[in-house]
């Protein structure tokens, strides 16, 4: 089971929600397509946080061309899961990731400044599907947002006016709890169990774990 989040835009909290849900789904595998940060931010550098800190590696390999791609591809099936951290751009690689994804997650942001990214994915994400020969659907997250929200109706409505995008629902709200358990290289199920923070994540396993199943 290959499940990619992305979004053509950085700093969606894209590899906050990947990290989370290598943990919360217990992945065997994850792949950071997104290696140009430097080496100090990503999924690769956040696992290496969590190694040095003497927590459970979590195999993430980093993919910098299509052949590692391939590779990378092709070491997945359907009795082990993979989460995939694409990066914050439209790029072949990406767009090639998607093309093979299982599940496709992508955190929005419900400012008006940013509730436009919706419908720019859902054009790529037609492209890649005409490409590919199959309709490829995106699973939003309403991500970054107030943690007093409970309904996020701009979201809603914006994957409303697409074909190919759907919204789950859930969020995984601007807790500080995330940005903390990340700087120990611990999930928030793993940093803070019992709190709001961890609640929402793991509505948001939930959900893809019913993906799985349909």
């Amino acid at each position: 089971m290959l499940i990619a989040v992305a979004h053509q835009k950085g700093g969606t909290s894209k590899t906050t929600i990947a990290f989370n849900l290598a943990v919360e789904l217990n992945a065997s595998q994850c792949f950071d397509l997104d290696p140009d940060k430097g080496g100090t931010t990503g999924l690769k550098f956040l696992s290496e946080v969590r190694t040095r800190l003497g927590h459970q590696d979590l195999n993430v390999k980093q993919v910098h061309n299509k052949e590692e791609l391939a590779e990378a591809i092709n070491s997945d099936n359907d009795d082990i899961i993979t989460v995939m951290d694409l990066g914050g751009l439209d790029s072949d690689i990406n767009r090639i990731a998607l093309g093979f994804a299982d599940i496709v997650i992508s955190p929005a942001n419900d400012s008006i400044l940013e509730i436009g990214g919706i419908s720019e994915f859902s054009k790529i994400l037609s492209e890649v599907s005409e490409k590919v020969g199959r309709k490829i659907t995106a699973h939003t997250i309403a991500a970054r947002t107030h943690h007093a929200k409970r309904t996020w109706p701009d979201i809603k409505n914006a994957c409303a006016n697409t074909d190919n995008m759907t919204f789950s629902g859930e969020a995984m709200p601007n807790y500080s709890g995330f940005a903390d358990s990340l700087a120990k290289g611990l999930s928030i199920k793993e940093y803070s169990p019992e709190s709001s923070a961890a609640l929402h994540m793991h509505k948001v396993a939930k959900y893809i774990k019913g993906l799985e199943v349909n």
